[in-house]
C-alpha cells in the first residue's frame, strides 16, 4: 500500500525486490504469455515489483501450505502435468499472506526433480467490495478505501511477479 501511495516516487534501492517502469510491461506481459489471458493483462502504464527467489515474501509463500495444497490440487499424478497453466489461488487461512496478496495466480507450474516451480502473480487494482463478498470488516474497509484512493487517482495501480518453489512430499 505504501508504494502505491507513494506513486512509485523515491524508492530507495532495496535488496529483495525490483522496481519495473511502465515501459517493461509489453516484456513482462510477453515473459509471462499473459497476452491473451482473461484480467491478467498488464496496462501499458503500469509498474511492477518483481521480488527476488531469495527474498522473505518469496520463501514465505513457497512455504505456505495453504498455496502448497492449492497447486497441487492442479496436478494430475497419472500424467504428471498441471491440468491449467495458471493457478487462481487465494489465502484465508494465512491472514498475513491474505492481507498482502489476497488472491492471485500462479503461472508456469512445473515440477522437475522433485520440485515445484512457478510464478505468483498478483495485480494490485481494487474493486468495491460488499459485506457478502467480503464479510470481515477490517478488511472490508482497507480495501474500499484503497478503492476511493484509485479512484480518485491517488493511489497508483501495479503488479507484483514472486518466484515459488517447493520440494514436494509425498507427489
Amino acid at each position: 500500500m505504501n508504494i502505491a501511495l507513494s506513486g512509485f516516487k523515491n524508492l530507495p534501492e532495496h535488496p529483495e525486490f525490483s522496481v519495473f517502469q511502465p515501459e517493461a510491461t509489453e516484456y513482462v506481459n510477453n515473459q509471462l504469455n499473459i497476452q491473451n489471458s482473461k484480467g491478467l493483462l498488464i496496462p501499458k502504464d503500469w509498474h511492477g515489483v518483481i521480488y527476488d527467489k531469495n527474498s522473505g515474501f518469496s520463501k514465505r509463500l513457497s512455504n505456505s501450505p495453504e498455496l502448497q495444497t492449492q497447486i497441487m490440487s492442479k496436478y494430475d499424478k497419472k500424467s504428471k502435468k498441471f491440468t491449467t497453466n495458471q493457478i487462481g489461488i487465494g489465502f484465508s487461512e494465512d491472514k498475513n499472506l491474505n492481507y498482502s496478496i489476497g488472491h492471485g495466480t500462479i503461472l508456469k507450474p512445473q515440477i522437475e526433480n522433485g520440485e515445484f516451480r512457478g510464478i505468483l502473480f498478483d495485480k494490485y487494482d481494487y474493486k468495491w467490495l460488499s459485506k457478502e463478498e467480503l464479510p470481515n470488516l477490517e478488511t472490508r474497509k482497507l480495501n474500499n478505501s484503497a478503492y476511493t484512493l484509485q479512484t480518485i487517482k491517488q493511489l497508483t495501480n501495479y503488479y507484483v511477479i514472486i518466484p515459488v518453489q517447493f520440494k514436494l512430499r509425498g507427489y
